[in-house]
């Protein structure tokens, strides 16, 4: 089998308005294959989600103490999330063939996002959210098929959640981890609406797609000669991304007001 390793950066924002952005950096080592990636998302309250992508001349986000800093020239885009809670570190998966570790630098940051949206510059102000990723293990090698994913950020919590599974067996093999301000909780369960918590939950009032296809036409199509190099597994994956405006209820009926960007993939 090749040596696969994959690094990858996911940095996000949400205004108070529900203007989205959503930035990704990722290094590939794959046999012979080394490539770089970079692209943003970005979706303006109201308006129609528009994406560029960069494979050239990529500096990878860098953080020193609790400041992240994202510059990425060929996306015209210019970063700066500060810390607003302390990071958590994960080994989510540990097999002879490789692993997945899950770095979460930043569960809940202070973002603010200058982009030229080819109509004049942005700026986007808001909550924001940082996590890495390294995979040394195939994505077409993993155990499960279903992978949901999700953060809600509000002025008082952050609310973050990965859950996977096989659809043949989804009882048997799923794994779930939620983190509410860094401790982890048992018994949740994530539905379409949100989530059902101990005492309380989240729920989704607001939602519109931010992104939703096969990637191999949404993201991958973006790395020339790359989608035919790739199994057939991977290449019938399909996401669907999504940004929503949220309320976590705790017990005693308190209720705190915020967004959440959430995601299903399946292949």
């Amino acid at each position: 089998m090749s040596h696969f390793h994959l690094t990858k950066w996911y940095l996000d924002c949400v205004s108070d308005d529900g203007t989205a952005l959503v930035g990704y950096w990722a290094r590939l080592g794959w046999g012979s294959l080394a490539l770089e990636y970079a692209a943003v998302l970005f979706a303006p309250a109201g308006g129609k989600p528009t994406q560029r992508h960069a494979l050239r001349s990529l500096t990878a986000p860098a953080v020193a103490g609790a400041e992240c800093r994202w510059h990425c020239t060929p996306l015209h885009l210019e970063g700066r999330w500060e810390a607003q809670d302390p990071p958590v570190a994960r080994d989510l998966l540990r097999t002879p063939a490789g692993g997945i570790r899950w770095t979460l630098h930043q569960p809940r940051a202070a973002a603010r996002i200058w982009l030229d949206t080819g109509s004049g510059g942005r700026e986007i102000r808001g909550l924001g959210y940082v996590e890495e990723l390294t995979l040394t293990i195939p994505p077409w090698h993993l155990p499960f098929d279903v992978l949901l994913w999700g953060r809600f950020l509000s002025a008082e919590h952050a609310l973050v959640w990965i859950q996977w599974e096989r659809r043949d067996a989804p009882d048997e093999s799923r794994q779930r981890l939620v983190l509410l301000d860094g401790g982890e909780v048992e018994g949740a369960v994530i539905t379409a609406e949100g989530m059902h918590l101990p005492g309380g939950g989240l729920r989704f009032t607001q939602s519109r797609a931010l992104r939703e296809g096969p990637l191999v036409r949404t993201v991958l199509g973006a790395v020339p000669g790359l989608t035919g190099l790739l199994p057939a597994r991977f290449r019938g994956i399909h996401e669907s991304k999504r940004v929503s405006r949220g309320e976590l209820w705790h017990p005693g009926g308190r209720c705190s007001s915020g967004w959440s960007i959430h995601e299903v993939v399946t292949w």
